[in-house]
């Protein structure tokens, strides 16, 4: 989590909203694709931190102004 957030904003990202839970990892998600390219996903999420954050953690205010 502490490197995705620190890629995050090297690039510019607006990562003041993020939560680091220094005993969960981030879920990961694996892409690949068959001769076709039709694309089958793998996820690893199991105990993952953002499977343990609440409503109460999340600030509405980092979303005003957000933009994608």
């Amino acid at each position: 989590g502490e490197h995705m957030k620190a890629v995050m904003e090297e690039n510019g990202v607006d990562a003041s909203g993020v939560i680091l839970d220094p005993q969960r990892k981030i879920a990961l998600a694996f892409v690949t694709f068959d001769a076709e390219r039709k694309p089958t996903y793998l996820f690893y999420r199991e105990n993952a931190a953002s499977a343990s954050l609440s409503a109460e953690e999340i600030d509405p205010a980092v979303f005003q102004g957000a933009q994608a």
